[in-house]
């Protein structure tokens, strides 16, 4: 049986003793007392709120907040005009995540990349063109297609009286870099000569020490004069004289290399003299023309890789900036085209084409990258106009292989299969096309017209061969709209351009007259591609691909 609880004992009679009285609790914090949130009707028809007066908030200032160098070209004193600026600001506080879009003002129509931001801060790197002091700069929420929302013009004070223009360069990291050979070194801080930096730089600023390392052996007189620069640490590798020069960036190592699209950005921008071109710069010809359609023009043009039997062909006639070379899923090196020779009309424009060969990209890279063994290697070319074009194998795509066709007119001359564009799934309809004039089994037949079925894809393909040899359908040709474009006699396919990523978004015929069938499908999705023969006397005698649903992949049987 449970006890009962113990009695606390009664004071003695006559004594004082008051019994123990229990503490009171603590009594919370004040708090003010919540107010209810007043009904929807009561919100509309009730009296209103008294609101607080509104206070005009201030603009943000969007303005470079590096320390800046001044100078002066020592020989003639003129005006030194820099070409690049470092941009960085928030959009307030409370800003949504979103991108942002810089572009100029409506008179060059240049149009620069787009930049991530971050809980509304943004930081960006902003080619100028000269002669525009002002930038326009918009930024949309993540979640939101509305292009515009917020528009803030920066400008950037083009000093008129004073001898110098500011200049802002972006901060270097400390960390390791990788040299030319493939080894880690670590930057070693340099103090700037008299010669080279005859302005004060701030101590606080980061990159003084990165500067100063880049530009000990420089000399501002020589570069006026578009001498050949010595060669610095880790910058300029051997190139004909007189002819472009390569530039390697520093690279970072760890969790940054797969965001070392923006490295070109850590390299030395201290252009002293318009002789000094950076690659996003457009040419020359559009930078002292004032046409609409001639900006628009080299505005739209796109870079492309072209597969031929001594490597991958890069073209784009708004000049080639930069070459980025990744391999094991990391951005390693890049090339930049520096033209250094004013005046002279073969290396002052950016190149249109160049041709990346197995032997050049083994000597960036370090290792065999035509051998079964070496690492996947990607390439992103980036154009003045900073449009891009990726190639993602080399050694599958890059250097159109030789094939043995049985049946073909061409006798002795070689045929290569190029390489495939759009994807190439185990599930697709593999499908093979030999153009009837190249076969021996239809001496007389040639190819009449080509019918594009097409709407935000390209649905399938039908080659007419005329009333002796038939058709040819790929994909299902069943939707989309139907576009047929007739070949004359004589005429045959010389080019094919397609816009193409997962699939093939768009296809245009370039015949060998010049005529054009135009692009059909959605001129927007996807990169543009193109299928040509090598050499002026080559020509495409074939088709491959793939088909599902729509059009997978396209590529092309070729002869030299």
């Amino acid at each position: 049986m449970a006890s009962p609880p113990p009695v606390p004992p009664r004071p003695r009679s006559g004594s004082t003793e008051k019994p123990a009285v229990p503490p009171k609790p603590l009594s919370p914090a004040r708090k003010k007392p919540a107010i209810p949130p007043r009904p929807l009707s009561d919100a509309i028809e009730g009296p209103p709120i008294p609101k607080k007066p509104i206070v005009p908030q201030r603009t943000p200032s969007y303005t470079k907040t590096r320390s800046t160098l001044s100078f002066t070209n020592l020989e003639t004193g003129e005006i030194v005009y820099t070409r690049l600026v470092i941009v960085e600001g928030t959009l307030g506080p409370g800003s949504p995540n979103g991108s942002l879009s810089v572009s100029s003002d409506a008179r060059s129509g240049f149009k620069a990349c787009t930049w991530e931001i971050n809980q509304g801060y943004f930081k960006a790197l902003v080619p100028l063109i000269p002669g525009n002091n002002d930038l326009m700069f918009s930024w949309c929420r993540s979640d939101s297609d509305e292009r515009g929302a917020e528009n803030v013009k920066v400008v950037y004070d083009r000093p008129t009286t004073a001898p110098h223009v500011h200049l802002a360069i972006v901060a270097a990291s400390d960390s390791p870099v990788w040299r030319n050979d493939g080894r880690k070194s670590p930057s070693v801080p340099r103090k700037p000569t008299s010669q080279t930096a005859s302005n004060h730089i701030s101590k606080d600023d980061k990159m003084s020490r990165f500067l100063s390392k880049a530009t000990d052996k420089l000399d501002l007189a020589s570069v006026s004069h578009g001498e050949p620069l010595d060669e610095s640490e880790r910058a300029i590798v051997d190139a004909p004289p007189g002819h472009r020069r390569r530039f390697f960036a520093p690279i970072h190592e760890g969790n940054d290399d797969k965001h070392n699209h923006l490295h070109r950005a850590q390299a030395t921008r201290a252009r002293w003299h318009p002789c000094f071109y950076i690659p996003t710069d457009p040419p020359l010809p559009y930078l002292t023309s004032n046409d609409q359609a001639t900006w628009a023009q080299w505005n739209e043009n796109e870079p492309s890789w072209t597969s031929t039997p001594d490597g991958a062909l890069l073209k784009c006639d708004s000049g080639i900036g930069s070459l980025e070379i990744e391999f094991n899923d990391a951005c390693k090196t890049h090339v930049e085209w520096l033209n250094l020779i004013p005046g002279d009309t073969d290396t002052q424009m950016p190149p249109r084409e160049t041709l990346i060969d197995a032997a050049y990209l083994s000597q960036l890279v370090g290792f065999d990258v035509s051998h079964p063994s070496s690492p996947r290697v990607k390439l992103n070319a980036v154009a003045c106009n900073m449009r891009q074009a990726e190639l993602e194998d080399f050694r599958e795509n890059g250097v159109a292989r030789p094939v043995n066709i049985n049946g073909f007119v061409s006798g002795k001359r070689q045929v290569f299969k190029t390489m495939h564009h759009g994807r190439m799934g185990d599930a697709d309809q593999l499908w093979k096309l030999l153009f009837p004039h190249e076969n021996d089994k239809y001496p007389e037949a040639r190819l009449v017209a080509v019918k594009i079925y097409s709407g935000a894809c390209v649905d399938g393909l039908v080659f007419d061969y005329g009333p002796t040899g038939g058709q040819a359908r790929f994909g299902p040709c069943e939707s989309g709209e139907c576009f047929r474009f007739e070949l004359r006699p004589g005429e045959g396919i010389q080019r094919i351009k397609v816009r193409a990523g997962w699939w093939l978004d768009a296809c245009e015929l370039v015949l060998t007259t010049g005529r054009s069938s135009g692009m059909r499908g959605n001129t927007t999705g996807g990169s543009l591609r193109v299928l040509e023969p090598p050499g002026q006397d080559g020509r495409i005698v074939g088709l491959y691909g793939t088909s599902g649903d729509w059009m997978n992949s396209i590529g092309a049987f070729v002869s030299s």
